[in-house]
C-alpha cells in the first residue's frame, strides 16, 4: 500500500509556496508576475454492478458450468483537481515559471477486486510539478532549464507507483531562416517504493540538426472552364 501522507505534506507545501507567490503577484512590479489557479472538487455516491459467470465443473465430470454472479457495491467518492501557474518575466529576455498539476481521487471503502471486474475503486495521486527558467540571447539563441517534480501512484500495480525528480537544460540556435541546431541534456533518478529493484538512475543527450525545405508550388492552367474546355 502506498503512503499518501506525502500528499498532505505536499498541499501544505504548495499551498504555502503559491500563496507566497501569488501575493508577490500582487505586490511592486505586478506587470512582471501572472498567477492563474483553478480548483475543482467533486463527490459522487454510485452503485456497481455487473453480472458475470463463472466456470465450474461438477464432481466427476469434465464439462463445463456457466454458475451466474453478481457484483453489487455502492461507493462514494471524491476527486479533486489543482492547477496552478506563475509566470514570471524577470526581464526582457529572462523568464521563470512555475506550474503545479495535481490530482487525487479516493474511494470508501476501496475495492481492489474491483479491478477485475474493470471497475476502479480504489485511491490514485497524480502530482506534477515543474519550474522552468529561461534566457534568450539576442534573437538567435535561447538557453532554458527544468526541474520536474512526479509522484505518480495507483496501488493495484507496483511498477506504477514512481517518485522522480528530473533536470533538463536545452539550448537552441537559430542558423538562418532555415535551419536550427539544438542540444538537449537531462537526468533523472527515480524510485519504485514497491519495487526497489526498478529504481533507476538515468542520463540523456538530445543533438538535434533541424532544416526546413521550402515548398515550390508549380501551376500550369489546362483548361478556363470547370468542364476542362478551353476558351
Amino acid at each position: 500500500m502506498p503512503n499518501f501522507s506525502i500528499l498532505k505534506r505536499w498541499k501544505i507545501i504548495s499551498s504555502q509556496i503559491f500563496l507566497f507567490l501569488a501575493f508577490l503577484s500582487q505586490a511592486d512590479g505586478a506587470d512582471k508576475f501572472k498567477f492563474s489557479g483553478k480548483y475543482d472538487t467533486r463527490s459522487t455516491v454510485d452503485d456497481t454492478r455487473k453480472d458475470y459467470a463463472e466456470v465450474s465443473y461438477p464432481d466427476l465430470t469434465f464439462v463445463p458450468v456457466p454458475v451466474p454472479k453478481a457484483y453489487d457495491k455502492t461507493f462514494t467518492s471524491t476527486i479533486n483537481d489543482l492547477t496552478l501557474t506563475l509566470k514570471g518575466d524577470l526581464s526582457p529576455n529572462q523568464i521563470l515559471d512555475f506550474n503545479e498539476t495535481l490530482h487525487y481521487q479516493t474511494y470508501r471503502p476501496e475495492d481492489y477486486n474491483a479491478y477485475s471486474l474493470d471497475t476502479y475503486k480504489y485511491k490514485y495521486l497524480d502530482h506534477l510539478f515543474d519550474l522552468t527558467y529561461g534566457i534568450t540571447f539576442g534573437k538567435n539563441d535561447m538557453f532554458q532549464l527544468d526541474y520536474i517534480n512526479n509522484i505518480y501512484q495507483v496501488p493495484i500495480d507496483n511498477t506504477l507507483n514512481y517518485t522522480s525528480n528530473k533536470g533538463k537544460g536545452k539550448f537552441n540556435h537559430k542558423i538562418n531562416k532555415y535551419s536550427a541546431l539544438a542540444f538537449e541534456g537531462g537526468y533523472e533518478e527515480r524510485k519504485y517504493p514497491n519495487y526497489e529493484s526498478y529504481d533507476y538512475k538515468e542520463t540523456s543527450f538530445i543533438l538535434d540538426f533541424s532544416t526546413f525545405i521550402p515548398e515550390k508550388l508549380r501551376y500550369r492552367p489546362v483548361s478556363s472552364s470547370s468542364r476542362g474546355e478551353k476558351t
